[in-house]
Order: structure tokens, then sequence, then C-alpha cells
């Protein structure tokens, strides 16, 4: 059974949902604005937990993941964004050259 509680945000009222996942752990989802949405959301939860269909949502992947989704997908990226993400993008290719260097000179030293 999913539960909605409010709470209060300086933008005014929301909603937070708590449900059980099939795995036995507490998933949760906040920011509903009203609370006929919230009580929504936790209905269909419920629903798709009772039919079988229910996924977990994936969380956050890994900075490294999302820096080579962010490359794959470079004709959707605004330049601001590759201004703000290159150098980290720079950053992580020089740690994993160097780190590949080494193992290089660790494995000819074998």
């Amino acid at each position: 059974m999913a539960t909605v509680k409010s709470y209060s945000t300086t933008k005014g009222t929301r909603y937070k949902v708590r449900y059980m996942k099939p795995d036995g752990s507490q998933g949760s989802k906040s920011g509903f604005t009203n609370a006929e949405s919230a009580r929504d959301f936790a209905s269909r939860i419920e629903v798709r937990k009772a039919d079988g269909e229910y996924v977990d949502p994936p969380r956050r992947p890994h900075p490294r993941l999302r820096a080579r989704a962010l490359m794959a997908r470079r004709e959707e990226v605004t330049p601001q964004a590759v201004r703000v993400r290159k150098p980290r993008l720079r950053m992580a290719h020089a740690c994993r050259t160097a780190v590949g260097q080494q193992a290089d000179r660790r494995y000819r030293d074998q």
C-alpha cells in the first residue's frame, strides 16, 4: 500500500508518495503539486505491482557513463553544455590515459 504525505517548501505545499517495491525495499517519489496527482501515481504503482508489470526506475548513472552518453549524442548538445563539460571530459580522458600508460609499463616490466 502506498502512502501520500504532504510537506512544505518555499514554493508551497508538495506531496510525496512512498511505496514498497516488489523486492521489499522502499521507493518514493516527491514533488507532486497536488494530492490528486500523488494519489494517482500511487494507484498506478500499485496496479503495476499487482499485474507484475512494475519495473524499478534506473538510478542516475556514474559520471563517466553520463559523459559517454553525452558524447554519443553530440548533435543534441548546446554550445553552453559543451563549454561547461569539455574541461571535465578532458580531465577524465587525461586520467584514463595516464592510468593506462602506467598499466602498460607494469605489464612490459613483468
